[in-house]
């Protein structure tokens, strides 16, 4: 391959890889609105979403490891690939993964908020139906059937 190939090369991996961040922002995105909503059936399906793209992310990184081997062998320094679109893209890329970083950490919070409310929800019940007083029909409502 020559040097023109191989920056064709890494500048087309540079373009695949922005474009999969910015897939997983609006997955991202998406998945808050799921939590926000309260649309839990939903959550599963936008979260395996994920996947096919951290593979893809994965094959990239291979890809640009076989090129920069390319490089090494032609007995050309790491950075001479090197262009300013490829350096702007790079830019463009670091700024999305730092915004999907922002907004993993907003999904982790929502989903660990959500788990603390269950999680104090079920303890409330558990009070309730073992308190002595939910038995006799007192002022006391059991909120579900004790057969359940």
């Amino acid at each position: 391959m020559d040097l023109n190939a191989l920056r064709d090369e890494m500048l087309s991996i540079a373009k695949l890889r922005m474009e999969r961040y910015r897939e997983m922002i609006k997955l991202a995105e998406e998945k808050k609105a799921v939590l926000t909503d309260g649309r839990h059936a939903d959550l599963l399906e936008v979260t395996r979403r994920f996947d096919p793209i951290l593979v893809e992310l994965a094959q990239l990184e291979k890809r640009e490891a076989q090129v920069i081997k390319h490089l090494e062998q032609v007995d050309l320094a790491r950075g001479s690939f090197v262009t300013p679109e490829y350096e702007a893209i790079q830019s463009e890329t670091r700024k999305l993964a730092l915004q999907l970083r922002e907004l993993t950490y907003i999904n982790m919070t929502l989903l660990d908020n959500a788990m603390q409310f269950v999680n104090f929800s079920m303890g409330m019940i558990s009070e309730i139906a073992t308190d002595n007083h939910a038995s006799d029909g007192g002022n006391h409502a059991l909120i579900f059937d004790t057969k359940a």
